[in-house]
């Protein structure tokens, strides 16, 4: 019978099969990221060390500790050390809305939080805090415990999108997790030679094994980067150089990472060979999907099927062979050890083969409950009338048994969808729209917009938001958007919004979502990160409209998406440049596309510049205005490249509406060029600031060397008597701290002229348009001579005294070995406030990927410091 798996499973817990494991192979190598490579007895070092602090706090089994840590080994580490102390780990996904992040301390009220430096602002101090930055000395490979851990104490909480609107976290037992690795082991077994990535965010159950299974028989995980599961190529490089065996893909990355292999190395390259085994789950799995995959790769593919209620995964099936013949979506297969299934009807009776009823899930793998949420808790796991005595959970899923004895899934019974992995429930949705102001009531569902061609397997659905507005109110699209993006995750944020004046019914009253029309007005993309807003008005943002979308490989585009946003990077920028001159016969520059990266912004750019103007001065300006607003801006200050367009990106992460301002320093007549010194290049920036902002308060942020000068101008100001709010550097230390003496002008200049050529001859391997071929040669000509003019000021520079306060960001990735990043700054500065990145290093601090963390940061750190200066403020009448 399908449903006979009992299996003896040994009486235990994570924490114990963790310590037998590292016991039995102390010297294997058990944990890597990019910066330390840790064998099991480091790890249990170290693991026990955060323990002994958590026991310190008063952490014992049964409660709650948040982790909160960007993917690294620090996060695992973090994670161990949680269920060391025998209480349940809860994380925090660092991309999720700070209000979210909030809500999750607050319900579920954890013991303490551990998190590092450059983290914890996002957090706020409702809760304790343990930081991972701290040396707590080393602990005991083997401590002693005294506590009464149990398989029934709790291991994890993951929280999952709510009906109500409000999120749950679901509590899982260490018996149910225990029972779900054992049997993986024994289906797929693991050695010593094997290598697990980890990759999956630490929000969604997946990564649950990924923690665990390699620590708990001795194989190898491997820590992605922060962002490297979006990132095909990037996964591709990892797997090649860790020799990954063992690897969690949603079915829609599986589909890009499976394109990107073929068309970067072809269909029969030896490339990922080391793959043995790939799993699948989180939303439906396609047989053409699996055809392509076992065309292209010789690892075994496996389908994997569970809800967050219960231990990760519940039912199993190959994804090969006669499973992948035909079309249509590979079953779920059969129930894992010591879990049954059962299809029923309306009235809880089963239903015979073929028929459909709704799936539900009984046995050791279900979960505690709801956190806190007795209620809901008896109303989705019930009794089960075949086995009393026991629990049931309803999953609200469609299934049918087939002939074999598998299970095939066929889509939801309610509201609740999945899209490219992620468990979204579209009443929280509907919650979070119905609470903002002038709307009267809204509907979200979940639709394939465009008609343009995808890979195999790919999810291309999309949310669609409809709204009534109350009575003598007019939404504001743009507004919404911004409302819903600082209580909502991006995966739940609506791609298009329809305004009607009705929702429409059935005969009998109820809502007809079948008769809910398609966004036929407003444009779609099909990339995240599109707003998909107004559609370009006819005309010039029109033209530039198709352009994008032809260059992104996208159906459409609105009017306010960000090109960057959407997929687009330096070199497409070039390209674009290129056809926009060619097509519509602009002079556009690719300085401006980064400081209007926008559809609607670059029509009003160029308009207004026409062929009157030379468009290289508005990227190469003295100043460059990244947002419009009121109040005091946010000046920022160039890097040795003379430049301020990547602080463009600050726009999306800085709240309200305040101005953000770059200051540049273009060759040949810029300050940099023509100061001897610093002192008389931080004299010559002074004026120009003056110039855009004659009074304080001053809001200023320096990056590299633009933090020196960021640092001069406010020595100065303070000497003027004007108020400097805040000031903060992005991994800049005294000038004074650094060894120059490998980098006299000579060898600068060499190394310089090097790496200019390389930049050059990659930046420009596909540019076939001669012009911007010869603009992008004199620009980057400008840069590199920005950088030996940077070494030569900052080389003889002497750091004055600053009597006010210092925010400092550290990019940990990349400290030179002689700085000291606290220590170099004491004794200059009034008062120093610490952020340390572990995530990122000198090179990509600015980066996008890296401002997904920064920005944010950065914007509850300034907002800190506005909140502090109110009184002085008050007081000056300022």
């Amino acid at each position: 019978m399908v449903n006979a798996t009992t299996r003896a499973v040994p009486r235990t817990t994570l924490r114990d099969l963790l310590v037998a494991q590292a016991v039995r192979t102390p010297d294997a190598l058990a944990l890597v990221d990019e910066r330390e490579s840790l064998t099991f007895r480091a790890v249990r070092r170290r693991v026990t060390a955060l323990a002994g602090r958590l026991r310190a706090l008063g952490v014992r089994p049964g409660d709650v500790v948040a982790v909160g840590v960007p993917r690294s080994a620090s996060l695992s580490l973090s994670i161990l050390a949680v269920i060391e102390a025998g209480a349940a780990y809860l994380p925090l996904d660092l991309g999720y809305p700070v209000e979210r992040l909030a809500f999750m301390l607050s319900d579920a009220s954890p013991r303490v939080l551990m998190t590092d430096a450059a983290s914890q602002p996002l957090f706020g101090d409702a809760v304790p805090v343990l930081s991972i930055d701290e040396n707590g000395g080393a602990g005991d490979e083997t401590p002693a415990l005294a506590d009464a851990l149990t398989p029934e104490h709790p291991a994890y909480v993951i929280y999952t999108s709510g009906t109500t609107g409000r999120p749950k976290g679901v509590a899982v037992s260490h018996g149910a997790i225990v029972n779900r690795i054992l049997w993986m082991q024994n289906e797929y077994p693991l050695g010593p030679d094997d290598a697990i990535l980890q990759k999956t965010p630490c929000g969604f159950d997946v990564s649950v094994w990924e923690f665990f299974w390699s620590f708990l028989v001795g194989a190898r995980l491997v820590m992605a980067p922060p962002e490297a599961h979006r990132d095909p190529a990037t996964l591709v490089q990892l797997v090649e150089d860790h020799r990954i065996t063992t690897i969690h893909f949603v079915p829609s990355m599986l589909a890009l990472f499976t394109a990107s292999v073929i068309e970067s190395h072809g269909p029969e390259a030896a490339v990922c060979t080391s793959l043995t085994r790939v799993f699948c789950s989180g939303e439906a799995l396609g047989r053409g999907l699996s055809r392509a995959f076992a065309d292209r790769f010789g690892a075994e593919l496996h389908n994997l099927y569970g809800p967050t209620e219960a231990a990760v995964d519940v039912t199993c099936c190959p994804a090969s062979g006669a499973w992948i013949e035909g079309d249509g979506g590979v079953p779920i297969g059969r129930p894992v050890w010591n879990t049954q299934l059962r299809i029923l009807d309306h009235a809880l009776r089963p239903v015979p083969p073929g028929a459909v009823g709704e799936l539900y899930l009984c046995g050791d793998q279900l979960a505690i409950g709801y956190l806190g949420r007795p209620g809901l808790t008896a109303s989705r796991f019930v009794a089960d009338p075949f086995d009393p005595g026991r629990r049931m959970y309803r999953t609200g899923d469609l299934a049918r048994w087939l002939p074999d004895g598998a299970v095939e899934y066929l889509g939801r019974t309610d509201h609740q969808v999945k899209i490219r992995g992620q468990r979204i429930e579209l009443g929280e949705i509907e919650s979070a729209l119905a609470a903002l102001p002038g709307v009267a009531q809204a509907v979200v569902t979940a639709a394939e917009l465009g008609g343009g061609a995808s890979e195999p397997g790919m999810d291309r659905r999309q949310l669609v938001a409809y709204l009534v507005p109350a009575v003598d109110h007019a939404l504001d699209e743009a507004a919404l958007r911004a409302a819903l993006r600082d209580t909502l995750p991006p995966h739940m944020l609506p791609a298009a919004y329809v305004t009607l004046a009705a929702l429409p019914l059935s005969p009998n009253g109820k809502l007809d979502r079948k008769a809910l029309p398609l966004p036929v007005v407003g444009a779609q993309a099909t990339a995240p990160g599109a707003a998909a807003g107004r559609p370009p008005a006819p005309g010039l943002e029109s033209r530039l409209a198709a352009i994008f979308t032809e260059l992104l490989d996208l159906e459409r585009i609105g009017a306010d998406d960000d090109f960057f946003a959407i997929g687009g990077h330096s070199l497409l920028a070039m390209r674009l440049a290129a056809r926009i001159r060619r097509d519509l016969g602009q002079p556009v520059a690719v300085s401006q596309i980064m400081v209007a990266p926008t559809v609607a912004r670059l029509a009003t750019l160029l308009a207004e510049t026409g062929e009157r103007d030379e468009p290289e001065n508005l990227g190469f300006a003295p100043v460059i205005r990244l947002r419009d607003g009121s109040g005091p801006p946010l000046i920022c200050l160039y890097p040795g490249s003379g430049l301020s367009w990547q602080y463009s990106v600050l726009s999306r992460y800085v709240s309200g509406d305040r101005p953000i301002v770059g200051l540049q320093s273009p060759r040949p007549n810029g300050p940099l060029a023509l100061s001897a010194d610093l002192d008389e290049l931080c004299d010559r920036q002074l004026a120009i600031l003056r110039e855009v902002q004659p009074q304080g308060p001053y809001h200023l942020l320096g990056y590299s060397l633009g933090g020196t000068v960021a640092y001069g101008l406010a020595v100065r100001l303070r000497r003027m008597g004007e108020r400097v709010e805040f000031l903060g550097l992005l991994d800049t230390y005294p000038a004074e701290a650094h060894d120059w003496s490998g980098l006299g002008r000579t060898d600068a200049d060499q190394a310089a002229e090097r790496e200019q050529e390389q930049f050059l001859n990659d930046a420009l391997a596909d540019v076939m348009d001669e012009d911007l071929r010869r603009e992008k040669v004199e620009m980057f000509g400008h840069i590199f001579g920005n950088y030996k003019d940077a070494v030569r000021v900052l080389s003889k520079a002497r750091t004055p005294l600053y009597d006010g306060e210092l925010t400092l960001f550290v990019a940990e990735k990349s400290i030179p070995p002689e700085i000291d990043p606290e220590g170099s700054w004491t004794g200059r500065v009034g008062r120093l406030s610490v952020h340390r990145l572990s995530h990122c290093s000198h090179e990509d601090i600015i980066a996008p990927a890296s401002l997904r963390i920064v920005g944010p940061l950065l914007d509850r750190v300034i907002a800190t410091a506005m909140a502090d200066a109110e009184p002085v403020r008050a007081a000056v009448g300022g």
